[in-house]
């Protein structure tokens, strides 16, 4: 996964051709249940992970409202969206659907 640390970075991950999984996160954000969940990808996909706090102009860029807020981009657009924690079997079927 990599992790994005400023605008000028986001904004150049953001506008590659690959699908991506775009993860909005704050690094504080408390977890429910038993913490992180690992989901599988395409291989064909890549992951990005972006601190909002440290691109404070992203999220209302993408309309990012609530924390965590998943985006999977094609050709540099956002092409789905979820928000919100959900069961793995849930993120697994949306990554699927939407990649």
């Amino acid at each position: 996964m990599t992790s994005v640390e400023s605008n000028p970075a986001v904004e150049t991950e953001l506008s590659q051709t690959a699908p991506e999984l775009v993860i909005s996160a704050a690094p504080a954000q408390p977890t429910k249940g038993k913490g992180k969940q690992k989901v599988k990808v395409l291989p064909k996909a890549k992951i990005v992970k972006i601190n909002i706090d440290e691109n404070p102009s992203t999220p209302s860029k993408y309309g990012v409202r609530g924390i965590p807020t998943l985006m999977v981009f094609k050709g540099g657009q956002v092409a789905a969206t979820k928000v919100g924690a959900a069961p793995k079997n849930q993120l697994q079927s949306w990554i699927e659907q939407s990649i």
